[in-house]
């Protein structure tokens, strides 16, 4: 940041677009393996948020664009780190716009949906890996390992025009998915939500049902005496 003042009088924009993958299920992934993904997901993005906002608050302007993904909304089976780790990074951004409004500093994320870059290739696999769990997550394991060749999906030229959008932009919202497929998923995420808020109000709200009756032990599961 030093280099950036002493050369260009100040920092405009931080673009936090930092990214790892980890493939596994929730009970595959270690706790050394979800640091790992989080602290480049999420802490980092703090950190380096941290570092530029003195500066941006002297300034009285800025501008951080957080990169998160389409999965910043919806679970992913498999993705449960790097799921986890794009939440808490939507979270992040949009505590952290409303902190620094007052002082001019505009804060979006960006979610991209399916772009042909080498983060399909790159993602790694958690160590130890369970067989049972391919019947849930094979899927999107196989469809994640195809996307860097599918001449059908955005392209990361297409993702960097937009980005220099937003930041040029007088206003804009401050999450923004990008790619025509990400507003295709999530008119369906945000139908389900709706549907799963209206039923949650309506087990809440409802009779409460009757407690189930416990079955009886069996002599065989009696304690010994």
């Amino acid at each position: 940041m030093t280099y950036a003042v002493d050369h260009f009088g100040g920092v405009d924009v931080l673009v936090n677009n930092a990214g790892s993958g980890l493939f596994g299920a929730v009970e595959e992934v270690s706790d050394e393996e979800l640091r790992s993904q989080l602290e480049v997901l999420t802490v980092a993005p703090w950190r380096l948020s941290r570092l530029v906002l003195p500066l941006m608050r002297r300034q009285g302007s800025g501008h951080i664009v957080n990169v998160s993904s389409l999965v910043g909304r919806m679970g992913l089976p498999g993705l449960s780190a790097y799921v986890t780790g794009k939440y808490a990074l939507e979270g992040m951004t949009q505590a952290l716009a409303a902190e620094v409004a007052p002082f001019g500093i505009r804060v979006h994320a960006v979610e991209p949906g399916q772009f042909a870059t080498h983060y399909s290739t790159a993602v790694t696999e958690a160590a130890d890996r369970i067989p049972e769990y391919l019947v849930s997550t094979a899927e999107v394991r196989a469809g994640l390992r195809a996307m860097m060749d599918d001449p059908s999906i955005g392209r990361p030229e297409t993702f960097a025009a937009h980005v220099l959008r937003l930041v040029a932009a007088r206003s804009a919202p401050v999450r923004v998915p990008v790619g025509e497929d990400a507003y295709a998923y999530l008119e369906v995420v945000e139908a389900a939500a709706r549907d799963e808020l209206s039923a949650a109000h309506a087990f809440v709200h409802g009779p409460v049902p009757a407690p189930r009756e416990a079955p009886a032990p069996s002599v065989a599961a009696l304690p010994e005496v």
